[in-house]
């Protein structure tokens, strides 16, 4: 437990990081189209912004 506790840490750190990158980038391309697909077939187009949810 002693050593699980600082790795908890940075990786605490880390996922605050990757989430702030994925809302800058899904920000960035929130009105870009994107082909929708369900199941393989093709599907209404939709945007970053759907996909990511509405942060922002």
């Amino acid at each position: 437990m002693l050593l699980l506790k600082p790795r908890l840490a940075a990786l605490d750190s880390l996922l605050l990081r990757c989430r702030a990158a994925a809302i800058n980038l899904m920000n960035t391309h929130s009105h870009t189209p994107m082909i929708g697909r369900t199941l393989m077939q093709r599907a209404l187009p939709r945007n970053w912004r759907l996909l990511g949810g509405h942060h922002g």
